[in-house]
């Protein structure tokens, strides 16, 4: 008897149309969260050489030479500067960088779990102070 109404409740004219919203809602935020850093723009910096480079350039080098202390600074340089849509979508790029380098890259580095914790609750103080 349940599984009658349930079936009579998905041939609703409404409970479709409710069903339809709800999966292109759910693909919207899908394509959130696919976005990169790539779509964020990190203007021009100033290197330790003083030299004006792309942000986003300088940020790949600093993850790419394991300086990632740099790179976390220069995140949180350019909080001030982005929009907090912007801001998170960085914000989660470098935590996923962080939790996906291979285990042998992150001995080296020395980054486990409560390093990338710790990165990420900095992160969300920067963001939860404006």
């Amino acid at each position: 008897m349940k599984g009658d109404a349930l079936y009579l409740m998905e041939d609703d004219y409404i409970v479709k149309q409710l069903k339809v919203i709800g999966e292109g809602a759910g693909a919207a935020i899908a394509s959130v969260f696919r976005l990169d850093k790539r779509q964020v723009d990190l203007g021009e910096v100033e290197d330790e050489q003083g030299n004006v480079v792309s942000g986003n350039d300088l940020l790949e080098t600093y993850l790419n030479s394991g300086m990632i202390h740099k790179g976390f600074l220069l995140i949180q340089a350019k909080q001030v500067k982005l929009s907090y849509f912007e801001f998170s979508v960085l914000k989660s790029y470098f935590i996923r960088y962080l939790k996906e380098l291979s285990e042998e890259d992150k001995a080296k580095l020395a980054i486990d779990a409560k390093k990338i914790a710790y990165f990420q609750r900095k992160i969300d103080d920067f963001i939860l102070a404006f």
